[in-house]
């Protein structure tokens, strides 16, 4: 049986990390050196594996949708994060979001919905984050896009861009006295600043995927599996050949070097160290083993790469520097 093995790894080679990575990563580099380019590099987008899929992605309603939250398909949704905001004599600029324990979210849900209440809104929870099916239609920001930079130019806006804009200011002043903010200070946190709503529209119609088994952490992508009729599950820690199933066609999609590249660098080169040992290692030992017939790589700007077994004993491909892609 043919088994292969597709990673999308959005800025697993950040130029601007890379230049100052310090740890080696002979497998990573061997993996790149041996391989095939197969494609010029190109945006990041999930079109390339979800047919019928088109920008921008809804994340709130496919999230929702894993989730088991929809009922009407048509239904607006959109996902909801907590961010912090940092001023400086000039602006104020989203700096990062923020993530919580189980228990910090479940009653922050609690004080927040009780305040949505009153205009017919209401805060699911997800996989690390809530999704809320809007009242009012609005077009948002990713906030990945918006960090770091002056808030004003991504704020809410279209028709009810100035209601969803008060209620952002007013979800901050209920965030600022809130006793989990109070709590995060005892702790020397960061600080809780706002509620951040973006990943507006409906549920996409007549999905389609070539793979029959999809590994992600994001519940979009979940969405998008439950969409496409495959299977998926959570992301593993590390490769293992018992993760391949029965199934011939796998996707594993991880977007954390995204998020990491653009609010904490520390846990960008972590997460670079632990894919070249648990990733890259046994997948190489798994190619030369024959439990998979065939790797490919998709990095964003930085390309697609195609490797086989046959690739291996390519021994004039040397192991490419990574200097080379900083």
């Amino acid at each position: 049986m043919t088994k292969a093995l597709t990673l999308f790894l959005p800025d697993l080679l950040a130029s601007e990390l890379l230049a100052v990575h310090t740890a080696k990563a002979p497998h990573i580099s061997r993996v790149i050196g041996r391989a095939t380019p197969t494609q010029a590099g190109h945006d990041a987008t999930l079109k390339l594996f979800f047919q019928g899929l088109f920008e921008p992605v809804p994340v709130g309603a496919l999230g929702a949708y894993a989730h088991g939250l929809v009922q009407q398909k048509t239904a607006q949704w959109c996902q909801a994060d907590l961010v912090t905001y940092l001023a400086d004599h000039k602006t104020v600029y989203l700096s990062s979001l923020v993530d919580l324990s189980d228990k910090e979210r479940l009653a922050l849900a609690a004080c927040l919905n009780h305040f949505l209440q009153q205009d017919n809104l209401k805060l699911e929870q997800g996989n690390r984050t809530w999704f809320c099916k809007l009242s009012k239609e609005a077009i948002f920001c990713d906030p990945l896009t918006a960090i770091g930079k002056d808030l004003r130019s991504f704020l809410p806006s279209g028709i009810n861009g100035a209601y969803w804009q008060r209620l952002m200011t007013e979800c901050e002043f209920l965030l600022a006295t809130s006793e989990i903010n109070q709590q995060r200070a005892q702790k020397k946190a960061p600080l809780i600043s706002g509620l951040w709503f973006w990943g507006e529209g409906t549920l996409p119609q007549n999905i389609k995927t070539t793979y029959d088994k999809i590994y992600s952490d994001n519940s979009a992508i979940w969405g998008l599996a439950k969409c496409a009729q495959t299977d998926w599950a959570a992301l593993p820690a590390c490769f293992s050949p018992k993760m391949l199933d029965n199934k011939q066609n796998i996707l594993l999609i991880d977007q954390r070097f995204s998020l990491y590249k653009a609010q904490n660098h520390g846990a960008w080169h972590r997460l670079f160290d632990d894919y070249e040992r648990h990733w890259f290692e046994p997948l190489l030992a798994a190619l030369a083993q024959n439990h998979i017939k065939s790797l490919c790589l998709f990095l964003g700007q930085k390309g697609q790469f195609h490797l086989t077994k046959k690739h291996l004993r390519y021994f004039w491909r040397r192991p490419q520097s990574l200097a080379e892609f900083s």
